[in-house]
């Protein structure tokens, strides 16, 4: 098979390859901005008037909240190395497919 029809090939395979790194990039974005959504502290204005219960019942809502932060984390942690791993794969591809354009000029 000549260079010049491999490049369509490596063209299409690093199209495939980016498409799952900006899937995976997308999911991590949207991952951290629950996590900064969740993590804003927004206290309501104490005074005498509040309730034990409303007290107590902000309370278990922060606790609830920043749980769900560190689970959020730990699901972008997992993510962090199936990025890395598509970012590594994607480079590749790009490499392979500019070095086969550059053989397909010579030819």
């Amino acid at each position: 098979m000549s260079i010049a029809k491999l490049v369509p090939l490596l063209n299409a395979a690093y199209q495939r390859d980016q498409s799952a790194f900006n899937v995976i990039r997308i999911k991590v974005a949207a991952l951290e901005a629950q996590v900064s959504k969740l993590r804003k502290f927004e206290q309501p204005l104490s005074d005498d008037s509040t309730s034990f219960e409303q007290s107590h019942a902000w309370s278990n809502h922060l606790k609830w909240r920043e749980a769900e932060a560190r689970r959020l984390m730990r699901l972008v942690f997992e993510l962090q190395s199936d990025l890395r791993n598509a970012r590594q794969q994607l480079k590749k591809s790009f490499g392979r497919l500019e070095a086969a354009r550059a053989a397909a000029k010579t030819e």
